[in-house]
């Protein structure tokens, strides 16, 4: 009907207003610190050693045989 498609485009002009505003506010961030952001994916990386955790080495899952 003429209003469900009325409220269709209401909700597609706020989902592209919300969309762009995110993409404003990585613009703004990347100029204000362009070194802490990857220029692809605009998400934060963080320098190499700070919040990594080493791989630790995990024992051999000891298997127990059976006497039959």
């Amino acid at each position: 009907s003429e209003r469900q498609v009325k409220i269709w485009f209401q909700n597609r002009r706020a989902k592209d207003r919300k969309q762009m505003k995110k993409r404003e506010e990585v613009t703004v961030k990347e100029k204000i610190d362009p070194m802490s952001y990857h220029p692809i994916q605009s998400m934060p990386v963080m320098p190499m050693g700070l919040g990594m955790v080493e791989k630790q080495e995990l024992p051999e899952p000891v298997l127990q045989q059976q006497d039959q």
